[in-house]
């Protein structure tokens, strides 16, 4: 058991009419007795505590007792000892000290665990980004290698439908004749194509007039296709600065030959083409 000296500041005039232990359980008391001697002091732990002098039947008012019964100081100021179990009250404000520092410690790790997931999330996030802004630059150059792809197989298309309607009987001509049919020169069935009659080619196929046009429009397809043809230099760039050839023997193997073709070094026309990429990608292009 302990005993402490606590200085009571009067009560005030709305509480001079309680009695002793019903001042002693009011929330003004308990709230001065926390803020001087500093213990988690609650109505129901107030009730462990002894004061000394005792309260006595004859205090009917807590004005009455702290006159009669309590020392005064100097300045007027009530006096009070309370005797209370301290030890028992240290070793409550030890456990809930102790219970708060291993809170905080966990509250700092898991503190720290959210900073790690935020920074591993956040370069998730970054190669996600990378990846799929690799992802719609590889769908973009698949659709340019598609639509040549397209332009080749059309007019190679073309090329053999129109070797089979110069060997088919009532439309073939002149030009299909004699050493022309082994021959797959595009220039001879361009003149085939030029030589149709709708008429008659609706007749002889069995086929609608909107083929007759395409047929009729073979000389741009050749010509389309063989400018596409040509048309490489862009993805050998895209080839040679890859990760599988860059640096290596074959990128060296080419790289003179690029630039004396071309005019421009492997990667200039790369830099070029991922520019034009990139418009295509933002829709400016």
């Amino acid at each position: 058991m302990a005993e402490l000296t606590v200085d009571i500041t009067p009560p005030r005039k709305e509480l001079t009419d309680l009695s002793p232990s019903a001042f002693f359980e009011h929330e003004h008391l308990i709230s001065a007795l926390k803020r001087k001697t500093g213990l988690p002091i609650t109505p129901t732990t107030l009730k462990r505590f002894k004061f000394c002098p005792e309260v006595q039947p004859s205090d009917t008012t807590v004005t009455g007792y702290l006159d009669c019964k309590a020392d005064t100081l100097t300045k007027g100021t009530p006096r009070l000892t309370l005797t209370t179990p301290f030890d028992s009250i240290r070793k409550q404000i030890q456990a809930q000290t102790k219970e708060k520092s291993s809170l905080k410690e966990s509250f700092e790790v898991v503190q720290a665990q959210l900073v790690d997931l935020a920074s591993t999330f956040k370069q998730y996030s970054a190669s996600k980004e990378i990846e799929l802004e690799e992802l719609h630059k590889t769908q973009i150059r698949l659709r340019e290698i598609d639509k040549r792809r397209l332009l080749f197989f059309a007019a190679n298309l073309l090329t053999t439908v129109l070797q089979k309607i110069s060997t088919t009987p009532g439309l073939k001509d002149h030009q299909s004749d004699g050493a022309n049919l082994s021959s797959h020169s595009s220039t001879r069935y361009a003149k085939v194509a030029e030589s149709l009659d709708k008429k008659t080619f609706v007749q002889k196929t069995g086929l609608s007039q909107a083929c007759f046009k395409i047929l009729k429009r073979y000389p741009q397809y050749i010509q389309d296709r063989n400018a596409a043809a040509h048309e490489t230099q862009e993805d050998f760039a895209d080839l040679l600065m890859s990760e599988e050839y860059k640096g290596g023997n074959m990128y060296y193997q080419w790289e003179k030959l690029f630039k004396f073709e071309y005019d421009k070094t492997v990667e200039e026309v790369y830099a070029a083409s991922e520019e034009k990429t990139r418009l295509l990608m933002t829709g400016t292009g």
